[in-house]
């Protein structure tokens, strides 16, 4: 496939899903449950262009696809064998940014689902969308001006750490009923103010974001108060333009794009524990056991 960009796995199939990051975007499903194999089992329209990330629900039904220059994102049904099936519904997005250059329209870049609704961070329109299973828009909650929401994870308590790209920072969304409150937001990197951060994890005490500018690895303790106290720590990211990140157990893994490396990290002290070449790698994820 040309340009795979981002993978998910099913919570339990051995089926990894990968879109292809192009003008006509493409999702496919492959089965890996043979060692040393891989079975390409569907390929199928995204409806958008670029598409730059792929997520899968906990029960193993649905599929969301986020097309970065297409503006929308796009959900699909999933079999009982984790094969991709029929379109059930594209939505489009819109909006801009003050960043004349990365906010001129809509460009999701991250979908997640939370129950049934999903949610989107929007870099282009400088906001967050939760949608419906039927892909209609419940809320928009907008971000600082500029912010550039890339991606987010949800904390137990339901507030959401989100990664603004375009201002190198993280904040904690906190939704209320009537209105969103932007509680604390910290750098992403103390290096540089444009550091362009990639991705974020969370093991639920601890935030880690990936920064490509800086090649570094921020570590963010967020209180559960409503202070804006908070312990930080940043690490060498062990290579060059780390593109994504991922936990598994007690490390912490980071894909290194620019010098093809995958480099494994105690997740507590943040010391490099093992490092595997890899040719451009852009994602990582953990495989269920």
């Amino acid at each position: 496939m040309v340009s795979p960009s981002y993978l998910a796995v099913h919570p339990w199939l051995r089926i990894v899903y990968v879109v292809s990051e192009v003008e006509r975007g493409t999702v496919c499903a492959i089965d890996f449950s043979t060692p040393g194999r891989l079975k390409l089992l569907s390929t199928l329209p995204t409806h958008g262009a670029s598409p730059c990330h792929v997520t899968v629900n906990s029960a193993g039904t649905r599929a969301a696809v986020s097309n970065y220059d297409g503006g929308n994102v796009s959900v699909f049904e999933l079999d009982e064998r984790g094969d991709l099936g029929r379109r059930l519904w594209t939505t489009k997005f819109s909006g801009c940014g003050p960043d004349r250059i990365r906010q001129r329209s809509a460009h999701p870049h991250q979908a997640t689902f939370v129950g049934e609704n999903l949610l989107v961070t929007d870099l282009g329109s400088d906001a967050v969308h939760l949608l419906s299973p039927e892909g209609g828009v419940i809320r928009s909650y907008a971000a600082p001006a500029g912010f550039g929401p890339r991606h987010l994870v949800v904390r137990d308590d339901e507030s959401l750490v989100v990664l603004g790209e375009l201002r190198a920072e993280v904040a904690v969304l906190e939704p209320g009923p009537q209105e969103e409150h932007w509680r604390t937001r910290v750098p992403s990197s103390r290096q540089s103010m444009k550091a362009l951060p990639s991705g974020i994890v969370s093991d639920g005490r601890y935030v880690f974001v990936a920064n490509r500018v800086t090649n570094s690895i921020m570590k963010v303790e967020f209180h559960e108060s409503a202070t804006d106290d908070i312990r930080w720590e940043e690490s060498s990211c062990g290579g060059d333009g780390p593109r994504d990140l991922e936990l598994l157990g007690s490390r912490l893994c980071v894909a290194n794009q620019d010098s093809s490396l995958i480099v494994f990290f105690d997740k507590d002290s943040l010391q490099q524990v093992e490092c595997v070449e890899q040719t451009s790698v852009s994602c990582v994820v953990a495989v269920p056991q």
